[in-house]
């Protein structure tokens, strides 16, 4: 089983641990589960050219660097596998319902406390490489943010070790990728969908040219689009074609 973090790169300082991944000139030397970690990140990416921040030193920004022997279709199944292992790493914590809010985000008490960003690179139809990355508010101040962002500190009152927590990460990700080579596919999407937010419920959302005010969120297909049911039928949408609002389903 590849034993994720098991060699470790500190970084006092970076633009993005995913950037210094993509741009190390040894990449093809750098071992599968190598793990950037870093004090502080100055430019920290979030899904479609979105930005992430962290306070230094409160705070995870960690990238991993992977291989898997995959193709383009079950790209997706790797993203659903990631977020299983960060939301499990979570709910250990929490005694409340810890959530993945498609595409790439973790909730608990409907804020947001975590977030993956996946990047890979392919030749052709095959993955040459994966880069990890993974942010979680630990022991911030997010009360201010004028955004729905809770730190874990906040969610369960208390400060936690972040080399403890960079330990619990790497042994989940290890086991469920473990899960992911072995081809288990069926089981992690059933645990995916069960961690869903607002799975099998009404939500209100908005694309280009419609607003529904209530449509059934049914799931997340295999090329990682939203499942949505109005009375025509089921609809499928790609990251950044929809906007949903879950207000209606968190408190």
């Amino acid at each position: 089983m590849l034993q994720f973090g098991h060699s470790c790169i500190h970084l006092t300082s970076v633009d993005s641990s995913n950037n210094y991944v993509a741009d190390h000139p040894d990449l093809p030397s750098l071992a599968d589960g190598t793990a950037i970690m870093a004090y502080e990140q100055t430019a920290g990416k979030g899904q479609i050219g979105r930005s992430w921040s962290m306070v230094p030193g409160k705070d995870i920004a960690v990238s991993y660097l992977v291989r898997p022997r995959i193709q383009t279709e079950s790209a997706y199944m790797l993203n659903k596998t990631i977020a299983l292992a960060v939301r499990d790493l979570i709910q250990e914590l929490s005694t409340e319902m810890v959530h993945i809010k498609w595409p790439n985000d973790i909730f608990v008490r409907g804020k947001k406390v975590a977030g993956i960003l996946i990047e890979p690179a392919w030749q052709g139809r095959l993955c040459k490489h994966v880069i990890i990355g993974i942010g979680i508010n630990v022991n911030s101040d997010r009360t201010n943010e004028d955004y729905g962002a809770i730190s874990l500190k906040e969610a369960l009152g208390k400060e936690l070790d972040i080399g403890t927590l960079f330990d619990k990460l790497s042994g989940l990700l290890s086991r469920y990728y473990d899960s992911f080579c072995s081809s288990n596919l069926n089981e992690l999407d059933r645990a995916y969908h069960n961690a869903l937010l607002g799975r099998d419920k009404l939500v209100s959302c908005r694309t280009k040219d419609t607003i529904h005010s209530s449509i059934l969120l049914k799931g997340v297909d295999e090329s990682g689009r939203l499942l949505l049911e109005d009375d025509e039928g089921v609809k499928t949408f790609s990251h950044g074609s929809v906007e949903v609002d879950y207000s209606g389903i968190i408190s």
